[in-house]
């Protein structure tokens, strides 16, 4: 209700004041609701770790943690255009770490 009540304020100049209190107040309630998910998040982790459940113990972990960055396998020719050509990619790849050495 904070984010309606911040999005239906006017742009006048007259409500700067009442958008920047609402904009303070949005962000103390999500680094509030942060902290009390990783509580929730924390009290879990050591219930399973208490309980010897170690498979839901690593699946929160894997939950909580960083996602993988999935790898590019869009690579361009030297004058900046991209390649379609499978086998002309898979060359311009091994040129590319060749020249990593």
């Amino acid at each position: 209700q904070l984010i309606e009540a911040r999005q239906s304020s006017p742009g006048d100049r007259e409500f700067d004041h009442k958008r920047r209190m609402l904009r303070k107040e949005i962000g103390q309630s999500l680094r509030k609701d942060r902290e009390a998910w990783w509580s929730e998040c924390a009290n879990e982790l050591e219930a399973a770790a208490a309980s010897g459940n170690y498979r839901k113990l690593f699946q929160l972990i894997r939950a909580t943690g960083s996602k993988k960055s999935g790898v590019s396998e869009t690579i361009c020719e030297d004058d900046g255009m991209p390649i379609s050509n499978i086998h002309r990619r898979l060359g311009r790849w091994a040129e590319f770490f060749e020249g990593q050495f």
